[in-house]
């Protein structure tokens, strides 16, 4: 993704604000973005927060792209109030105690 994805602190605040706005007027429904497991695309996770998105999963696909743990630990850098976690952990290609770490 290009340079379009960077956004001024007052456009961020806005986005969170229309988010949480929509949010308590929906009652207790929030949205969530599930992106490719690829560090180069974190940044679709700081955009979707912006847009009021409140959740992000990332795909664990160890054999094609990035380690998902990683890849979550840059979404997490790159948002203040987004929930992340692994879309699917494939348990028997992992190590337990990386994954319940």
């Amino acid at each position: 993704m290009g340079g379009g994805l960077g956004t001024e602190a007052g456009r961020s605040d806005r986005g969170q604000a229309v988010g949480a706005a929509l949010n308590r007027a929906r009652g207790t429904m929030e949205f969530g973005v599930c992106i490719t497991n690829k560090s180069d695309e974190t940044g679709i996770a700081a955009y979707a927060e912006n847009l009021g998105y409140t959740h992000c999963w990332v795909t664990d696909t160890q054999m094609i792209y990035s380690e998902v743990w990683s890849t979550l630990a840059l979404v997490a850098r790159q948002t203040r109030t987004m929930k992340v976690g692994p879309g699917v952990a494939v348990a028997p290609t992992r190590l337990a105690p990386v994954t319940a770490d």
